[in-house]
């Protein structure tokens, strides 16, 4: 995402699926924004989805000593193989450096064969919707939108993502 482009410019350009969020460092994250505008045309959008904060699933990590909730978030069978996956999270956030680690442990339970556990540990960075504005000006965007879903409803502290649409001015 940082460096990529071609000779003729797109008109859009989307980041999807919190995609941004595990690219950690600052430096990373203006390239980008940079980059996108270098590849758009004139009038040209860049749309960036990502996670709203949610301090409720962080709160723990603030306790002295911090806590970590594991919560169940995906119990999923299927009749066919009569397979179940169970899927565990945690979340700790890390406000020093505006971060989440994040634990999923999968568990597969297939009747009588046992169980499969696999573990998937990632970091992912935490923006705060000022903290997008910001980035997309500082990077030379005009602000178009900002939605806290894709039904284009108004950002609200309890939406799940935020939505954020930059232009790309028609003279630069």
């Amino acid at each position: 995402m940082r460096i990529w482009g071609r000779s003729e410019p797109f008109d859009l350009i989307v980041i999807p699926c919190s995609s941004i969020s595990h690219v950690l460092e600052l430096r990373d994250q203006l390239a980008i924004w940079d980059r996108a505008l270098k590849n758009l045309s004139p009038g040209g959008r860049f749309v960036v989805e990502t996670t709203m904060p949610n301090f409720a699933a962080y709160a723990d990590s603030f306790a002295s000593p911090p806590r970590t909730i594991v919560e169940i978030d995906r119990d999923v069978f299927d009749k066919k193989t009569r397979t179940r996956l169970l899927r565990h999270r945690t979340v700790t956030y890390m406000p020093a450096e505006q971060r989440a680690r994040i634990r999923f442990v999968y568990e597969k339970y297939r009747g009588k064969n046992g169980v499969e556990r696999y573990i998937d540990d990632f970091e992912s960075h935490v923006y705060f919707p000022r903290e997008l504005q910001l980035i997309f000006m500082h990077a030379g965007f005009e602000i178009e939108n900002f939605y806290g879903d894709y039904a284009r409803r108004e950002l609200r502290s309890s939406s799940r993502q935020m939505i954020m649409i930059g232009r790309k001015p028609t003279e630069i």
